[in-house]
């Protein structure tokens, strides 16, 4: 997991939850202005599965789960603004799949390296619950 705070001035916090060991004390992180954070000792099970939820300020949270045996890594860079969310730099030759779990849209994005969102009619100041399935 790979954490980077764009903001200059603002350093910024997070705490990652293991949903798979729900008695574990969250893991807290913090990343200073301008500052990334690499996160590479996360656990599985014995069978490769894993899954957490991370929050930050603000209402962030992401949820990541899959099997880390089986699952082939998927990076992208998210830009966001209060009109757009645009994924950028996705791995060619992946079906994704955007299913948006608030409004009911789903967004076939196979094929495409980068896809931009429009947060407009109905999506609340830039609020969204998204799901990128690969």
């Amino acid at each position: 997991m790979t954490i980077v705070n764009l903001a200059e001035k603002q350093g910024v916090a997070f705490q990652l939850y293991d949903l798979m060991r729900p008695n574990r004390n969250p893991r807290k992180y913090a990343v200073k202005a301008s500052s990334t954070l690499v996160e590479d000792s996360l656990l599985y099970t014995a069978a490769g599965n894993y899954s957490y939820s991370l929050y930050g300020p603000n209402g962030f949270v992401r949820f990541f789960s899959g099997n880390a045996l089986t699952d082939e890594l998927v990076q992208y860079d998210l830009e966001t603004t209060l009109n757009s969310l645009v994924f950028k730099d996705m791995p060619e030759g992946n079906d994704y799949e955007l299913i948006d779990n608030t409004y009911g849209q789903d967004y076939d994005i196979s094929g495409n390296t980068t896809f931009n969102i429009e947060l407009t009619n109905g999506y609340q100041n830039g609020w969204y619950d998204l799901t990128l399935r690969s």
